[in-house]
């Protein structure tokens, strides 16, 4: 599901963008250039939507064990962009543009270290730092974010991937201690069941592994899709 959506996402960007800077062009040349810093900045904001579905590095998770976080969660990867700052910004190069892009974020993780309590901020700010590729740093400000909402279950499940994404979907003691905790609190939880599954079968600990994927699969129906697209997803992550 991830994978489709960030297909769409960029197939119905792309045509934007390129009208984005017809229109302005046509209808002000002195202004055109809004138009393709709307489409970048767009862009900017749909990636974290994509990347956040699934893990890039692991086939796309079965579309009923998707995360859903809560509407505080969906938030702009990017601090909040004024029309002053769009403007000076249409002025700019491709690379100002990307070097403003980075002071902006190095602003706001400044602006964190006085006010760490602002789970938005962090949560503002890990995304930021995906869409960058700085996968430390999106770490770290979800360790922050975790530490001060250990009972949320989305700041634990996004912790967990993306400690798994930078390991190539290898789990850590880290990772494995937060799906442990995930299922200690839940014994059905789904995620936890199918990556702590998936650990012990690559550490042929079969057996253990299909105790995981027994519970994971018990009260879904065999017949069902998402029951398909979990074997599948398995098989793959797996083999």
């Amino acid at each position: 599901m991830g994978m489709l959506l960030g297909y769409f996402l960029l197939l119905l960007l792309i045509p934007s963008s390129l009208w984005a800077y017809a229109y302005f062009r046509i209808k002000n040349p002195a202004t055109y250039r809004v138009g393709i810093l709307l489409g970048g900045i767009t862009m900017l904001i749909a990636m974290p939507i994509y990347l956040m579905q699934g893990l890039p590095l692991l086939p796309d998770l079965p579309r009923n064990i998707i995360l859903t976080p809560a509407d505080g969660n969906r938030v702009s990867a990017l601090p909040a962009i004024d029309a002053q700052t769009m403007q000076d910004a249409a002025a700019l190069s491709p690379e100002e543009q990307a070097q403003m892009i980075q002071q902006m974020v190095t602003g706001l993780a400044e602006k964190l270290q006085d006010d760490p309590t602002d789970i938005a901020g962090w949560r503002r700010l890990a995304r930021a730092y995906q869409v960058l590729g700085e996968q430390d740093k999106q770490i770290d400000a979800l360790k922050q974010i975790y530490r001060q909402t250990p009972d949320d279950e989305v700041s634990a499940i996004l912790l967990s991937r993306a400690i798994r994404t930078k390991y190539d979907g290898f789990e850590t003691a880290e990772s494995l201690k937060i799906l442990q905790d995930l299922l200690a609190k839940d014994p059905n939880h789904q995620e936890a069941l199918l990556f702590l599954g998936v650990h012990y079968w690559r550490n042929n600990e079969k057996n253990k592994a299909e105790q995981y994927f027994k519970t994971l699969f018990a009260g879904i129906p065999k017949d069902s899709d998402y029951y398909k697209e979990l074997e599948k997803y398995i098989d793959k992550v797996i083999e």
